[in-house]
């Protein structure tokens, strides 16, 4: 039996679950999970689909973070308009024969309308329908303009403007292989509320003790400064941010300072060592070692091997990194995991290479500054005795048109904040205030953004607002006939719709062109016959087909029109609860549908909720990072966030994912990755969620990513159906 799932299926699947995502019908979570490293770490292991690895998943989910209908968008393959490409025109019967038995084929080869390329986004982020490609030609004039009408431009192409991609979805939502599509209104269509700018900044709280004005921190997922990396595989505490102003010379907005507000502990200055790699001078091929002279490395260190242009000494890899064991201080041998370091499992080194620069990197202390809408921008750590003392910027970038307030003071309180740039793309922002004076014990003033709204309605309202329905698009010749009358001969179309009109070009008595006067509405399809006003004239044979627009007309529903099939969950990830894990990796991330309360049958409908024990500690130097730790009730568990509860410095309370779930207040903890005693429980506190609970949709394996105070970050995951 003869069965299709029509692409526009597809595109209703996607569209139910974003509607069940706003309805409230079901609630939807990412989770964040595994904090332990793969076999491999620059290689993350596949997903399997089966029960045993969906339990692992369960139980290794750290916290989840609920996905609302702001973060769910409706998905487009993403085609950029580029000079010189023949674009496939807008066809309604692609896959079928043609009277003539002729098989309808776009341009480029494909037979249905979903995987041709009818459509194209400009660098304007606006949307375009080809409607006619001049016969296959090269499109080399750009696209442009928001009106409602079908419009040709110079070379012969013949368009229709659908939407633009808003600011607020470019930044949410946009990717280098799709394109977010809104419909803007509708029976079931959710209406999208445009927010891009920062309207206002009103302040709650003016705190005190301020001896001069604080910095303004902005916060979110639309154009603001970029977020401050620093980047150590030694160190950890250090937070900074960074300032954006305009150029007064230049006019360009630009990465102006970093301003460093916790130094940390642990860090280090990047450290490259170069070796002979051709011979016993720099590699005992028999101990398996490197030598260099005082080479400044510390055991434990990811360096990068570089091979210096030569040939790669027999074992290693050019480019990758390994764990340095430190033998003495001129001779070190290379692990290509942490595990075969503590087990002293190094790398075979089994010949000599080729050229005298080879060498080992690094990276020390790494500063990235991410986001902000700009590019460019570079900065350096200054690091003295494991702190960061200063970050010097180092190329200030371009673009950096983020939001930017001001702050003013009144009595050592912060009485109001002049907004100096509003940034754009904004769905949520926080706003935060740090003491210039980085010793200042002022007690913190807070703010609520206030974003925007686009007055007036965007142009997409306007485009569906005007589609006619079942217009006829083309009129293509299938035969020309013969023997036709100029001035006798005219074309009569037939169908559900009504006022079609079109007329004919003769040329000796044939057809050759059929020109559309008024394309009509509402037809689903359209006979198309030419009709001689004298009985007795000769004119015969002449055939066409006509290409209709979509039921609704162009440009009415651009889901629909675009097979919008892919579904993009797309959340913020910022610092408003402890149960979003910080200072420490994860490496697996996923969707979950209704997971339900710990011991409890309800659902999960708050914004997080954390899978993990929280437990009063008293010596918080028992505990590290991903220890096991283990119960005497015969529980076991992994360490994955230290939380100083109370903000005075010291760390309190410790996060457990449980392994094995036996726990209870006053037990003695023994941290068996370290092998010692770690105290009593304190307190405790369940987990929010039941971390079995719920059905996982989606799986995502990754190299690790690593979450720290000062970041907001963005998990996305697109679904295809």
């Amino acid at each position: 039996m003869p069965l299709l799932l029509r692409s526009q299926g597809r595109t209703e699947i996607a569209r139910s679950i974003y509607r069940d995502i706003y309805s409230e019908n079901d609630f939807y979570y990412f989770y964040i999970a595994r904090t332990l490293n793969w076999v491999d770490e620059q290689d993350p292991e596949q997903p399997i689909d089966s029960g045993s690895y969906n339990n692992a998943a369960h139980r290794n989910m750290m916290f989840v973070k609920r996905i609302t209908a702001a973060d769910v968008c409706l998905m487009a393959t993403r085609r950029n308009w580029a000079l010189g490409t023949v674009y496939d025109e807008y066809d309604d019967a692609y896959g079928q024969e043609d009277a003539n038995n002729v098989l309808i084929e776009a341009h480029s080869g494909v037979t249905n309308l979903a995987s041709a390329a009818f459509y194209v986004m400009t660098d304007e982020f606006n949307v375009y329908k080809c409607i006619g490609n001049n016969n296959n030609s090269p499109s080399v004039v750009k696209p442009t303009g928001t009106d409602t009408v079908i419009f040709e431009t110079s070379d012969g192409y013949i368009w229709k403007f659908m939407f633009r991609v808003e600011s607020a979805d470019q930044s949410k939502f946009l990717t280098s292989t799709h394109i977010p599509v809104r419909k803007m209104a509708g029976l079931g269509d959710p209406q999208f509320d445009v927010n891009g700018y920062i309207d206002r900044i009103q302040v709650t709280n003016g705190g005190s003790g301020y001896t001069g004005a604080p910095y303004v921190i902005i916060q979110g997922d639309g154009q603001t400064c970029p977020t401050v990396i620093i980047d150590s595989t030694t160190g950890s505490g250090a937070q900074a941010f960074a300032i954006c102003e305009t150029d007064t010379e230049t006019q360009l907005d630009v990465v102006q300072s970093v301003i460093v507000t916790n130094g940390g502990t642990g860090y280090r200055e990047e450290n490259i060592k170069s070796f002979n790699g051709s011979s016993s001078a720099g590699v005992s091929l028999t101990a398996n070692t490197i030598l260099i002279s005082s080479h400044g490395f510390t055991n434990g260190d990811l360096a990068v091997y570089s091979n210096g242009g030569g040939t790669s000494i027999g074992g290693l890899t050019n480019s990758r990194p390994y764990y340095v064991a430190v033998i003495d201080a001129g001779i070190i041998s290379l692990a290509t995991s942490e595990e075969n370091l503590d087990n002293e499992v190094y790398v075979d080194l089994t010949s000599y290479g080729t050229g005298s620069s080879h060498s080992l990197t690094f990276e020390g202390t790494k500063i990235y500054l991410s986001g902000g809408g700009g590019t460019g921008a570079t900065a350096t750590a200054v690091v003295a005795g494991g702190t960061i003392t200063e970050i010097n910027v180092t190329d200030g970038g371009v673009g950096y048109s983020g939001a930017r307030a001001t702050a003013t003071l009144s009595g050592g309180s912060v009485s109001s904040v002049t907004l100096d740039a509003p940034g754009s793309a904004f769905t949520f922002a926080n706003v935060r205030f740090v003491p210039r004076n980085g010793n200042e014990q002022a007690i913190p003033a807070s703010a609520t953004a206030i974003l925007g709204n686009v007055e007036g309605g965007i142009p997409q309202e306007k485009v569906e607002a005007a589609a006619t329905p079942g217009t006829i698009d083309r009129i293509q010749i299938l035969d020309g006939g013969l023997d036709y009358i100029d001035g006798d001969a005219y074309l009569v179309i037939e169908g559900d719709g009504q006022d079609a009109e079109a007329v004919l070009t003769l040329v000796d008595g044939v057809v050759t062109a059929v020109t559309i006067t008024n394309p009509g509405s509402g037809y689903s399809f359209a006979e198309l016959t030419v009709v001689n006003s004298n009985p007795s004239s000769p004119g015969t044979g002449a055939r066409f087909r006509a290409i209709l627009s979509p039921i609704g007309g162009h440009g009415s529903n651009p889901q629909k029109e675009l097979f919008a099939t892919t579904l993009s969950l797309t959340v913020p990830l910022t610092n408003e609860t402890s149960d979003s894990f910080l200072n420490n990796d994860f490496r697996q991330l996923g969707v979950v549908i209704n997971p339900t309360k710990f011991n409890s049958s309800d659902l999960v409908t708050s914004d997080t909720a954390n899978c993990c024990y929280v437990v009063g500690i008293n010596n918080p130097n028992l505990f590290d990072y991903d220890d096991i730790i283990e119960t005497d009730d015969g529980g076991r568990f992994i360490v994955v966030q230290k939380e100083d509860s109370d903000g005075n410095g010291t760390v309190d309370y410790i996060h457990l994912l449980p392994i094995i779930p036996r726990i209870s207040v006053s037990n003695t903890m023994t941290n068996v990755t370290k092998g010692f005693s770690a105290g009593q429980v304190l307190n405790l506190n369940p987990p929010e969620i039941d971390s079995k609970s719920g059905e996982i949709l989606y799986i995502d394996n990754r190299v690790k990513i690593i979450r720290t105070a000062d970041q907001v970050e963005k998990i996305r995951a697109q679904i295809n159906f």
